[in-house]
């Protein structure tokens, strides 16, 4: 303030111009509120688009959030009236709120313990985009806010089996009687049962936990309201 008070003085008196008092006291309050106006444009907050998510890695408590310009994504319901900018951003594609007969109210997604993917677009990455439902179930496909379940993608498991032998015998010995009138002797076949083999395969359950996961932190994910 000093250093721009004392330039915009200098240049008054390299100009050769006099001012009256009235004048040097307008040109100050012109300064002064130029000053202001870039001290607020400093400190004022990043001008967020209403509806953007954001992950808050404290506890709720410790969130300076004046005018409930952010509601936790817990899949609450808000008061359309009450949120009307917010509404029309997402309207009802997270739910209905509290009640579904005159739709007053409009819920905010519901990311606890939840992943958040883009949307696939033309990439086809998301190969299963078409199967994507929304938040009460209905098929919508690769829309904002669509949601996917729990899912692994198709994969085999081969078994390789060497091969193995069932060894059998059998033999024969005289029969006691003949058999046929031309004088030869008759033969009595005995079988035995084969023995048993085994491939010692077996197929058993793998992995420590009861689902499937990168590795991850826990935050809070905050919408935009206001």
């Amino acid at each position: 303030m000093i250093k721009l008070l004392t330039i915009f003085t200098i240049n008054i008196f390299l100009s050769g111009c006099f001012v009256t008092s009235e004048e040097f006291t307008d040109a100050v309050n012109q300064l002064h509120s130029h000053i202001d106006q870039r001290l607020d444009k400093i400190h004022s907050p990043i001008n967020l688009p209403i509806g953007v998510i954001l992950p808050f890695s404290g506890e709720m408590d410790k969130l300076d959030n004046k005018n409930n310009t952010y509601i936790l994504c817990d899949g609450r319901g808000l008061k359309v009236e009450k949120y009307k900018e917010l509404f029309s951003v997402i309207g009802w594609k997270y739910g209905y709120g509290n009640e579904l007969i005159d739709k007053k109210y409009f819920s905010v997604p519901d990311l606890r313990g939840m992943f958040i993917r883009g949307v696939d677009g033309d990439r086809n990455l998301d190969i299963e985009s078409p199967k994507r439902t929304d938040a009460v179930g209905n098929l919508v496909g690769d829309k904002v806010g669509s949601m996917q379940d729990h899912q692994f993608e198709r994969h085999n498991h081969p078994i390789t089996d060497p091969g193995h032998a069932h060894p059998y015998s059998a033999y024969a010995e005289p029969a006691s009687n003949r058999i046929d009138d031309g004088g030869s002797i008759g033969f009595q076949w005995h079988s035995r049962n084969t023995s048993s083999a085994r491939t010692n395969v077996l197929i058993q359950d793998a992995g420590e936990s009861e689902e499937t996961r990168p590795v991850n932190i826990s935050v809070y994910y905050l919408i935009k309201a206001r």
